[in-house]
């Protein structure tokens, strides 16, 4: 069987890629240690499996260390979705599209839920209602200034890395091993 080329869908993938992307690089400037990014695209309507390994390698042992940890891993999960455009002129208004709007949704349930256990460290009430709007906004700006200083980067390493997927069903891992 032979795999169909993907070049009709070529802006896609590159997306996909600066948005595993845009995940690694706030995780490393952030101090987490990222591992293999992993992408394929397994039909032309855009179906695709991305991932990006992320961990720590440090105890939290306060309060206000976990806080951190929390604030910047809502950080690295915004930060795929504010990576994804071509050029980094309109970040924020693509961002608040396609984060608020659905594409971005399995990133977008995990800060909901970082943001909710930061109100309960904050509060202290469990039953309290969910308003993160004054965390979300001061994260969202903080990835916005990360990922505007470091988009170009973000896109020319994206593209290598997405021009690696030749065909649907092709698994790629970046960094390629050698």
């Amino acid at each position: 069987m032979e795999l169909e080329p993907l070049e009709a869908i070529r802006w896609y993938v590159d997306q996909i890629a600066r948005h595993e992307l845009g995940h690694a690089v706030a995780a490393r400037l952030l101090g987490f240690h990222s591992g293999k990014m992993v992408l394929a695209v397994s039909a032309a309507n855009g179906d695709h499996e991305a991932s990006t390994s992320v961990g720590l390698d440090m105890a939290l042992s306060d309060v206000s260390q976990i806080r951190s940890y929390v604030e910047k891993r809502v950080i690295v999960l915004m930060a795929g979705t504010m990576a994804e455009p071509d050029t980094s002129q309109d970040l924020m208004a693509e961002f608040h599209a396609a984060f608020e709007a659905g594409p971005a949704n399995s990133d977008r349930q995990k800060c909901e839920e970082f943001l909710q256990l930061l109100q309960n460290v904050e509060v202290g009430n469990l039953d309290a209602q969910p308003n993160h709007t004054d965390y979300y906004r001061k994260l969202v700006f903080a990835t916005h200034r990360l990922i505007t200083a470091n988009h170009a980067a973000i896109d020319r390493i994206a593209i290598k890395m997405s021009h690696q997927v030749q065909t649907f069903g092709q698994i790629v891992k970046w960094p390629p091993v050698t």
